[in-house]
């Protein structure tokens, strides 16, 4: 199972956020998730809303955002990125200007939050992009609708929040509902709340194809040396 760590773009500056991508890397992560930060993201919780809200009272110039993905790109040839991005975001830079943005970057991997707009979706599969959809732990009708037309994966929310309802008990029960009943063939990843070790293996035995953390890396942006060991560790967790 792949293990994707989460990467907040900006904080405390764009330059740390650069640092910390090669920490990531360097500690074995599978892939690194980057955020573009969005003046509502309304479906991150306080801690990563918090981040975006002190990033882009850094600089709210997203042309600055893309020059320092465009520079993680040059630097990381190799490197398996996926973007953060909300729809609402997407339409402040252009949509256009953005595709194509990605597409010479080879920032392929898009999660595009709060994604109503169909035609924007068709115009990012159509230019060679993956776009994947948010789908939270109680299966809203809404989440559920918005599968067929992305061609990524599910980011499903591995946690409910507390006033949520459980039509499933655990989320291998979950995913074998979205497997067997909703007859999802894209793969599952899943995120969100996901803290330690043991939360990775549960998710590993439930079937998902990877799993993301936040705050357990992210807590650690100012200690190198913990990060590494800490990343280390939870990637052990997916074997």
């Amino acid at each position: 199972m792949k293990l994707i760590c989460y990467l907040s773009n900006g904080f405390p500056s764009l330059k740390h956020t650069r640092r910390l991508t090669s920490v990531y890397l360097e500690a074995g992560a599978d892939m690194v998730e980057i955020d573009i930060p969005c003046d509502d993201p309304f479906l991150e919780g306080p801690f990563i809303a918090e981040r975006m809200r002190q990033a882009l009272a850094t600089t709210a110039d997203y042309d600055e955002y893309l020059e320092s993905l465009a520079q993680i790109r040059k630097t990381h040839p190799d490197g398996t990125f996926l973007l953060l991005v909300y729809e609402r975001t997407v339409k402040k830079i252009g949509v256009k200007k953005f595709i194509a943005f990605c597409r010479q970057n080879r920032f392929f991997d898009i999660v595009l939050a709060g994604a109503k707009d169909e035609r924007m979706k068709a115009d990012f599969i159509e230019n060679g992009l993956s776009i994947s959809t948010f789908v939270r732990h109680h299966l809203p009708v809404e989440d559920l609708a918005t599968i067929p037309s992305v061609n990524g994966f599910v980011y499903l929310q591995a946690k409910p929040k507390s006033d949520d309802p459980l039509p499933f008990p655990t989320i291998k029960g979950i995913i074998a509902h979205l497997r067997d009943e909703m007859e999802v063939d894209i793969p599952i990843y899943a995120g969100s709340g996901v803290r330690d070790e043991d939360d990775i293996r549960t998710i590993k035995e439930a079937g998902a194809d990877a799993v993301f953390v936040g705050y357990t890396v992210l807590s650690l942006f100012d200690d190198k040396e913990a990060l590494k060991k800490r990343i280390r560790s939870l990637k052990r967790a997916t074997l």
